[in-house]
């Protein structure tokens, strides 16, 4: 059975409604801990990356490095196929 199908039976149309319902507060907030320090790459690292940038002037050295080889490349490639 598919989380759509339990949720739909339960009366519920996401799965953040049903828990917001079922969990308190703190539950709900550790779920969320759990989740931010289990998701090292997706939305949440993104989120604290754009927070570090505009409040702590963090600067990621190796993407501005990666980003400068990228442009490199293409350029070579650019030259090679003109």
């Amino acid at each position: 059975m598919s989380l759509e199908n339990v949720l739909e039976h339960c009366g519920f149309k996401t799965a953040f409604d049903f828990l917001y319902h079922h969990l308190s507060q703190d539950e709900l907030l550790d779920l969320l801990e759990a989740y931010v320090n289990a998701d090292t790459s997706g939305e949440p690292y993104q989120w604290i990356k754009e927070i570090a940038e505009e409040s702590y002037e963090y600067v990621d050295y190796q993407q501005l490095a990666d980003d400068k080889d990228d442009a490199k490349y293409r350029e070579w490639e650019d030259r090679r196929n003109g």
